[in-house]
């Protein structure tokens, strides 16, 4: 409910450090509007194997790729894509959304989610070389 209230684009999470701006909020009832002082929120940049700071918490989310590893648990290409959208309005960090290589069509929705909900798309084998 509370993603509902945004009446700017969703804030999304990057590899890098990103600003944010928001500057109002519509109320999901009566669809009034309230212009708020513009807001601005940075993520520290991302640094492998350091903490810039240490009081920020990182959250790397694997419900996309260990979500469907219980019976039953297939989701579509277009339901991946609503829960990528939906963890980035939750201002996840890192989402491991899948494994690419074991389908042509696992590609292709990796790749889709990459580039509508984020900005890098990491392989699982640079993640175990590192």
């Amino acid at each position: 409910m509370a993603s509902s209230l945004l009446a700017s684009p969703p804030m999304i999470p990057t590899i890098s450090s990103a600003v944010v701006v928001r500057s109002g909020l519509t109320c999901p009832v009566n669809g009034a509007t309230i212009d708020l002082k513009p807001v601005v929120e940075r993520w520290p940049e991302y640094i492998q194997h350091k903490l810039p700071d240490k009081n920020y918490v990182r959250v790397l989310d694997t419900t996309l790729r260990d979500g469907e590893q219980s019976p039953g648990g297939a989701l579509t290409p277009p339901q991946k894509l609503e829960i990528a959208r939906q963890l980035a309005k939750l201002r996840v960090d890192i989402m491991d959304v899948g494994f690419p290589v074991s389908s042509e069509e696992e590609f292709e929705t990796v790749k889709t989610i990459a580039k509508t909900v984020g900005n890098e798309v990491i392989s699982i084998f640079l993640l175990f070389i590192t």
